[in-house]
C-alpha cells in the first residue's frame, strides 16, 4: 500500500479524502505523516516537475473538510501569484536549515485569504510566501546561473493537500 501512496504523491494525484481515509485504514502500519501533515497550496512546477508548492495555511494534524475551505474561500480570489519576484533566503528551523525562494510583490489578496483560515489555526509568525527548494537549486538561482523564466515555473489551482497528495482542488 506504500508504494500506492508513493506514487500517487509523485504524481500529485488527485484523491477524494473518503478513498484517503480508506487507504489508510486499509493499511495500519502505514506513516501516520502522510496524513497528518494538512495544508493549503498552490502546486507549483518547475521545469516541469510537480515537487514544490507556495503553502496558504499550514493546517497540521487539524482536520479540515474541504466543504468548510469552500466556505472560508467564497467571495475570495484563490489564483496564486503570478509575478516571479523572488528573493533566495536561508531559514533556520529546530530541525534544519530550509533553502526558499521567498516571494515577492505577491498580491494582497493571498495575505487576507490566509488570515481567513486562522480560526481553524492560528500562525505563530508572519505569512511570508515561499517556495522551498533544494540547496543545489537554490545555490544556481542564489548565484543568478537560473532565472525564473529559465525554470518555466508554473502555478496550479489552490488545493488542500495531505503530504503531496493533493485532496481536493478550488
Amino acid at each position: 500500500m506504500k508504494i500506492i501512496i508513493d506514487k500517487l504523491r509523485l504524481e500529485g494525484e488527485v484523491i477524494s479524502a473518503d478513498k484517503l481515509e480508506a487507504i489508510a485504514h486499509f493499511d495500519p502500519q502505514m506513516d501516520p505523516d502522510y496524513y497528518t501533515s494538512n495544508y493549503l497550496c498552490w502546486p507549483v512546477r518547475m521545469n516541469n516537475s510537480p515537487l514544490y508548492h507556495i503553502t496558504l495555511k499550514y493546517f497540521g494534524d487539524a482536520y479540515v473538510p474541504a466543504n468548510e475551505i469552500k466556505e472560508v474561500i467564497k467571495g475570495f480570489r484563490t489564483d496564486g501569484p503570478s509575478d516571479f519576484a523572488w528573493e533566495p533566503t536561508d531559514w533556520s528551523t529546530d530541525d534544519d536549515d530550509i533553502h526558499v525562494l521567498k516571494l515577492m510583490n505577491c498580491p494582497d489578496h493571498m495575505f487576507k485569504l490566509q488570515k481567513k483560515f486562522d480560526h481553524i489555526r492560528k500562525d505563530d509568525f508572519d505569512y511570508n510566501p515561499h517556495i522551498s527548494v533544494e540547496k543545489e537549486l537554490w545555490d544556481q538561482i542564489s548565484s543568478e546561473v537560473l532565472e525564473a523564466e529559465d525554470l518555466k515555473l508554473s502555478v496550479g489551482k489552490l488545493s488542500l493537500m495531505s503530504g503531496k497528495v493533493v485532496i481536493e482542488t478550488f
